[in-house]
């Protein structure tokens, strides 16, 4: 029976496909992995961020309110600023 140098080309060129082609799938899968980690923290991060804007908002308010939060806010390094127009004489 004689072998075909063809057909063995072609067995080693379908060989070679299938592991490239398993390679990419592997990587793909490892890429993929990697941005939905990247993702999650990313959202935990900006979830992070609104309940810290959240609570100083509301610290800030209440320190309107209870002025003796103020040293505690200029503790850890909030300062207070008011909006209040100055006082104007009266016509």
């Amino acid at each position: 029976m004689k072998h075909d140098s063809n057909l063995r080309l072609l067995a080693h060129l379908q060989i070679t496909l299938a592991l490239l082609l398993a390679a990419f799938c592997a990587w793909h899968i490892h890429a993929t992995r990697v941005l939905n980690r990247q993702a999650l923290a990313l959202a935990q991060s900006a979830h992070n961020r609104r309940a810290y804007d959240l609570l100083l908002t509301a610290s800030i308010e209440y320190a309107g309110r209870q002025p003796a939060i103020h040293p505690v806010l200029k503790a850890v390094g909030v300062t207070i600023t008011t909006n209040a127009a100055p006082n104007t004489p009266k016509r």
